[in-house]
């Protein structure tokens, strides 16, 4: 609210204008509890003062003016949705005074302040009319504007550096384990993470999978841990102990991306695969489905449930279109169906009557009440690949255009709020409930771990109280108080304040620092030195074997290079754990190597060597399986 105001009484004059002898004009004072109104007055730097022959002259808050009253321009900020006020709040001084807007002109045209008893309108300035208590109290339309700009310091309170974590392959999902503490998993290659949310660091790991992994989901007790792979193979665990293998189901043999439990009904699990078919289980019978829809011409992608609607089930397809079933009816026909005019990546279910769904740069809303498209989001460059919800705080969706913006759902147009760029892609993103963490994986293989600082004040949190809040911001002191008062403050985990950033730079061994540098070569000559443990030997060779870079490393080798190897190979390969990795080496060798080893004895000797120890072992296996056999016909 922006006008020209006048100032027509000197500050000495206060107390008699307002009918209070409480104020010290002197000291800057007033009773807290007996100020008046909650306005804060605001000048601009310069402001013009109009004279009565129309001639302007520039002057700063404060400077004489003509006349009885002195005009200036000035801004009218509502204490409860100013930031700057909030946060200057325990030490804001500002000259008393007493504003009129300017409403009528005087004789001769002249412009002069309108009194309040000529119905001019009040506001007080300055720490002696305007107090901190003041300021939540009084209506009109601040509350709005309170509210946006307390969300909005939500957001930006995220810490815009945060803790990122490099995986091998993209981070495909992020879950939140609804209770409390929030933990997080995270998807990504043929394993699930799940990330301590005190902590930020990796608490558990769910490696069970023999290919790639999708859609690591908690139930909504926190108690399980569902997910798919590329196999089809959907298993559940017990999400406190990983090794804990409850479940297994193996609705297809095509890639299984979704799997979610029921939001109400604990024993009820959502499968989606590209069979084209969308299945629902109950987890204490999963021999087979309750109930399969395969009424869909393309791959599923995204499903999910209505959460007041237990049973109404969403799918989004390649095919373009959203279908919602009802389990109850029995058949896989849809009751809705909803074109989304692109292929459909992820949908979101606010709540019983509205849905969003992205395909494309667009995100769409629909209402299932009337059955049509309610609303479009053009907010992205690029496809929209995920959907989150933040309750009544709004909805994040990610790009692969590397944004993640935040949409205000209770304004008419679905403003956009708040927003992050990362340096790729977007495929999952997701923040806590308790809105501390905000997760984000990209396409590079980044984690991206930001958290929201403690101090900022939270939007439930009444604009009365700054009192009380800025009273527990300590001041600075010296170093040396600061390490004797260490900890003091300390009250238990339960604060979540403490995060621990600490890296602890591990020495790696000298093969693993050629495996990181790219030298094949020298990675497997420091792996076979002789004061190095066989498991660390086990794996370089595993992970030369994985990267494909057997041969690079076995390459322009002669007797002197080769008999290190061939040697561990003859001095391990009893031990039945190490047998195939070796076989794997032995025929590379053999294969790149065999005119080579026919023309020097030492390594002639060496392969026949392993032969003989080869066949010693075979024979062993046989004698093994005819005792087997003896003892089988024994118990029988």
């Amino acid at each position: 609210m922006c006008g020209r105001y006048a100032l027509p009484i000197e500050p000495a004059n206060l107390p008699e204008w307002f009918g209070r002898q409480n104020i010290s004009v002197d000291g800057i004072e007033h009773a807290e509890k007996r100020s008046p109104h909650k306005y804060n007055i605001a000048p601009t730097s310069y402001a013009p003062v109009y004279k009565e022959n129309k001639h302007i002259e520039y002057m700063q808050w404060g400077a004489k003016g003509h006349g009885k009253y002195t005009i200036f321009n000035a801004r009218i900020e509502s204490l409860g949705s100013s930031k700057t006020w909030n946060a200057g709040a325990p030490r804001r001084v500002v000259s008393p005074g007493v504003l009129h807007h300017r409403h009528q002109r005087g004789t001769g045209g002249a412009e002069v302040a309108a009194p309040p008893d000529a119905g001019g309108a009040g506001a007080g300035a300055g720490a002696a009319v305007a107090s901190r208590r003041a300021s939540g109290s009084g209506s009109g339309s601040g509350g709005r504007d309170s509210r946006d700009s307390r969300d909005r310091s939500l957001w930006s309170a995220v810490a815009p550096g945060g803790r990122g974590l490099k995986e091998h392959n993209s981070i495909t999902h992020i879950n939140f384990d609804p209770n409390s503490p929030h933990d997080f998993a995270v998807t990504s290659s043929t394993r699930v993470q799940v990330f301590s949310s005190k902590t930020r660091k990796v608490v558990k790991n769910f490696t069970r999978f023999k290919d790639t992994v999708y859609s690591g989901e908690f139930r909504n007790d926190g108690k399980l841990l569902v997910a798919g792979d590329a196999s089809g193979l959907v298993q559940i665990f017990d999400s406190h102990h990983p090794r804990t293998l409850l479940v297994t189901i193996t609705p297809s043999s095509h890639p299984t991306h979704i799997t979610k439990f029921h939001p109400t009904i604990n024993t009820h699990l959502l499968t989606c695969s590209d069979d084209r078919t969308a299945r629902l289980y109950d987890i204490s019978q999963s021999s087979k489905p309750l109930i399969s829809f395969n009424n869909h011409n393309d791959y599923i992608r995204s499903g999910t449930f209505l959460p007041s609607s237990p049973n109404l089930i969403v799918t989004g397809c390649y095919d373009n279109f959203i279908r919602i079933f009802d389990s109850r009816i029995g058949n896989s026909n849809p009751i809705i169906k909803f074109n989304q005019l692109s292929p459909v990546e992820d949908l979101l279910s606010l709540n019983s009557t509205n849905i969003l769904s992205a395909g494309e740069g667009i995100v769409k809303s629909w209402d299932l009440v009337a059955g049509k498209l309610s609303r479009n989001l053009h907010n992205f460059n690029k496809t929209v690949t995920c959907l989150n919800s933040a309750g009544e705080k709004g909805i994040l969706v990610g790009s692969i255009d590397g944004h993640v913006k935040v949409f205000d759902t209770s304004t008419l147009n679905w403003d956009v709020k708040f927003g992050w760029k990362f340096g790729s892609g977007v495929l999952s993103c997701g923040v806590s409930p308790d809105f501390k963490h905000l997760v984000v994986g990209l396409n590079s293989g980044l984690l991206t771990i930001r958290t929201r600082k403690s101090n900022i004040i939270d939007s439930s949190i009444d604009s009365s109280n700054i009192i009380s809040i800025s009273s527990k911001f300590k001041p600075d002191r010296s170093h040396g108080f600061a390490r004797f008062m260490r900890g003091s403050d300390f009250k238990g985990e339960g604060e979540h304040n403490i995060i621990d950033e600490k890296i602890n730079h591990k020495k790696l061994k000298l093969f693993e620092r050629d495996l990181n540098a790219f030298r094949w070569y020298d990675a497997l000559n420091n792996a076979l030195l002789d004061n190095l443990d066989i498991e660390f030997t086990i794996t370089c060779l595993e992970d030369l074997k994985k990267k494909g870079k057997v041969r690079i490393a076995l390459s322009n080798r002669d007797e002197t290079s080769l008999e290190p190897l061939l040697t561990w190979c003859l001095k391990f390969i009893d031990d039945p754990r190490n047998v195939n990795i070796i076989a794997d080496y032995l025929i590379c060798i053999l294969e790149m190597y065999d005119e080579l080893i026919s023309r020097k004895p030492v390594l002639e000797e060496l392969i026949l060597n392993l032969q003989k120890k080869v066949e010693i072992e075979l024979k062993k296996a046989q004698d093994a399986e005819r005792i087997i056999g003896m003892l089988e016909l024994l118990s029988a």
